[in-house]
């Protein structure tokens, strides 16, 4: 497995590699890019989020103060140029790619916009979108044929919302009815959306509970909602294709659930220390900012586990 991650303190990218059987973490490659992040110069020190293209083997890089993402190769590890977004000053955006049609898409916090760029061409298209609100997470769902949704959640809002992948036209919006308490980070799987939900009270939509909220994304309907009680704040998701396990965290929280919704395990951290989560042979491997204390409880006893240094990030891999 190839993952990608990206440093919130420093300019800086890595590669990991999972190996099978027991996890061994190895640090691939590691590009700095610490006078280089924009064109103009632009403050390089804080990377807020990438995206990555596998047809054209680029992997896009976008710093709070810079109008323009960075444009890496990933075979050479080469900055090879910049996209253009016209955005201006400060701001925070998320970011995704469809590697059959090597577009970029931006959702933006400050501006509340959301961006399609012809990457190639180092186009903007004109049907950028104004979002209703601040946008949380963006995911593509890549189709055939360059077909597919661009999906963004909403937090404040209670909200998810499919955007065709082409036209950017709203398809469908999924509500508080629908159960989206609070949703934020997402992935998708084949034909499936897996949506973090970080309040998780059926009657206010808020309350001392997390929860999942699992998307057909041919019919987009919920077809599963889990919410079970311990912390609320679940920020990102990820789900265990091997084990049918599904794996929450906050910046200071994780949580192990089944596939039927039952809690298995959480447990929380002294301060904030993880940044994202993701599944692989049976793991859950979280990404860990700054640097941090080792975790002394149940995964510790009952399970594997190994981290790998990443300049100021680690990774730890839990085992289930």
């Amino acid at each position: 497995m190839r993952k990608y991650i990206s440093g919130i303190s420093l300019a800086a990218l890595a590669l990991l590699a999972a190996g099978c059987g027991e996890i061994e973490m190895e640090k691939k490659a590691e590009w700095e890019l610490n006078s280089s992040l924009a064109a103009d110069g632009g403050n390089t020190t804080k990377i807020f989020d990438i995206a990555l293209d596998s047809t054209r083997n680029r992997i896009y890089v976008h710093g709070i103060i810079t109008d323009q993402l960075a444009e890496i190769d990933t075979e050479t590890g080469a900055l090879v140029g910049y996209l253009d977004t016209d955005l201006e000053g400060y701001h925070l955006s998320y970011l995704d790619a469809n590697p059959s049609t090597s577009r970029v898409y931006v959702a933006d916090q400050k501006s509340n916009t959301l961006i399609k760029i012809d990457a190639p061409n180092n186009h903007i298209s004109e049907t950028s979108v104004e979002l209703p609100g601040t946008p949380a997470r963006i995911v593509v769902r890549k189709g055939k044929s360059g077909t597919g949704y661009v999906i963004v959640s909403f937090t404040g809002r209670n909200e998810v919302r499919f955007y065709d992948v082409n036209t950017l036209s709203l398809e469908k919006t999924l509500e508080l009815d629908d159960g989206m308490y609070g949703p934020k980070g997402m992935k998708v799987h084949k034909d499936t959306l897996y949506i973090a939900l970080g309040r998780g009270v059926p009657e206010t939509g808020v309350g001392n509970e997390s929860g999942i909220a699992v998307v057909d994304l041919d019919s987009l309907a919920v077809t599963d909602l889990f919410t079970f009680e311990g912390a609320l704040g679940a920020e990102e998701i990820a789900r265990d294709p091997d084990n049918g396990n599904f794996y929450l965290c906050s910046s200071a929280r994780f949580w192990a659930v089944n596939s039927a919704g039952t809690l298995l395990e959480t447990f929380k951290t002294d301060g904030p220390e993880f940044k994202e989560v993701e599944a692989y042979d049976g793991y859950a491997l979280l990404l860990r900012r700054g640097h941090v204390r080792e975790h002394r409880g149940r995964a510790q006893r009952d399970r594997h586990v190994q981290r790998a240094d990443q300049g100021r990030h680690r990774a730890t891999a839990v085992r289930r």
